[in-house]
């Protein structure tokens, strides 16, 4: 392990994989320790709450009320551990072989525990721009909460150089990712005696039908879609990920619901693949209702993340490949809040400790010197905020 100090990190990230903040429970427990750390050393710490007051947003300033200051944004919410097989317990921190592991370690409260480690520094510092620090809740099943983030920042009517999205990327600057719709189909059809299945609408059976027509379009994208350089995937894609259907095995299944994931890159137009499964759907309707005038098809596509497509020329991917001694940029398959901030205007680049490679897995780790580079970048973003 590093020589150099690591001890306030460590201690911070353990206590903030302790509470378990996956997107099914509540995040006050964490957001309110934030808030109360930040209390106690000076800094004013506002919570934006969800409608039913479970779930919260933080929003906090360190230094002058002025423009030109950078956001530090991070989602306080994890995937589920519950059906993964642990060498550990997900929500407690354990140390092995110069890594950190919990879940949440990489993706993404490594990040989070860079930041609050800093604040004690940053409130010492004469910083003439602002840090602001924008934790949010649920963006794993959505990036629901940052929409009543990025709107409360917006009445503070302050206007920053650009916003890091801490996510894992082992500190290098993303300047683009894929954006994300998630489709999820719900068949009605007719149930009845297995043994009279011409009588019946085998709604797992026109579900098939719509998830091979899916697939074709998918390979469509593989041989002939808009294709980017520097992606890792560098084409659409999209794959059926659950399929529910059927309760008996004599019986015709009257319902089956599948979902699909839809992951698009910067500039594609996400009609280009809707419109012809709701073309594919009608036509499939029209069939069923032959045999049923009530079976049906329904449709509900949820946007789950916008792309992110930034300039890597502007001022603050300067800042970032200079702060994190990279001069590349990276573009990525895994989507993140960065592409809102985007479309309200504010500049946004993706740069954090970790690898997505580790997160959502069985003993999800950040290895410790990656947390140590995060330091030294958050420490070097402050020096800088004092000379602007």
């Amino acid at each position: 392990m590093s020589t150099e100090k690591t001890t306030d990190i460590l201690a911070v990230l353990a206590t903030l994989v302790e509470f378990e903040t996956t997107s099914r429970e509540s995040n006050l427990g964490l957001i309110e320790w934030v808030r109360d750390y930040l209390g106690g050393h000076g800094v004013d710490a506002q919570l934006i709450y969800d409608r039913n007051q479970s779930k919260a947003n933080l929003f906090a300033t360190i230094g002058p009320a002025v423009d030109g200051g950078i956001i530090l944004s991070g989602h306080t919410d994890v995937v589920p551990a519950a059906d993964q097989q642990w060498d550990s317990h997900p929500f407690r921190a354990s140390i092995r072989d110069n890594k950190l592991y919990g879940r949440g370690a990489s993706d993404m409260k490594g990040f989070l525990a860079c930041v609050l480690e800093q604040v004690p520094s940053w409130k010492n510092q004469p910083l003439r721009r602002p840090i602001h620090l924008a934790f949010s809740y649920d963006e794993e099943i959505g990036c629901v909460g940052v929409h009543s983030l990025i709107s409360h920042m917006e009445t503070t009517g302050l206007r920053v150089l650009g916003c890091v999205v801490g996510e894992p990327t082992s500190m290098e600057p993303v300047v683009a990712h894929k954006g994300r719709i998630c489709g999820h189909c719900t068949v009605q059809g007719k149930s009845v005696h297995s043994s009279l299945a011409p009588q019946g609408v085998n709604a797992i059976a026109f579900a098939a039908r719509m998830i091979v027509f899916i697939e074709s379009l998918a390979d469509r994208e593989i041989r002939s879609g808009h294709r980017e350089p520097g992606f890792d995937v560098p084409f659409s894609t999209i794959a059926t990920t659950l399929v529910q259907g059927g309760c008996a095995d004599n019986i015709i299944p009257n319902k089956c619901n599948f979902s699909f994931d839809y992951r698009y890159l910067p500039g594609v137009d996400p009609a280009r693949i809707f419109d012809p499964i709701l073309e594919f759907k009608d036509r499939l309707v029209a069939e069923m209702r032959l045999l049923d005038a009530e079976a049906n098809i329904g449709l509900h596509r949820d946007e789950s993340c916008l792309p992110l497509n930034a300039d890597e020329h502007s001022p603050i991917a300067a800042l970032v490949k200079a702060l994190a001694r990279n001069t590349s940029t990276r573009k990525v398959a895994f989507s993140t809040e960065a592409g809102y901030f985007e479309r309200q205007g504010i500049a946004a680049i993706v740069c954090g400790p970790g690898s997505i490679e580790q997160a959502h897995r069985a003993n999800e780790y950040v290895d410790i010197d990656q947390l140590i580079a995060c330091r030294h970048f958050l420490n070097k973003l402050g020096v800088s905020l004092c000379d602007r």
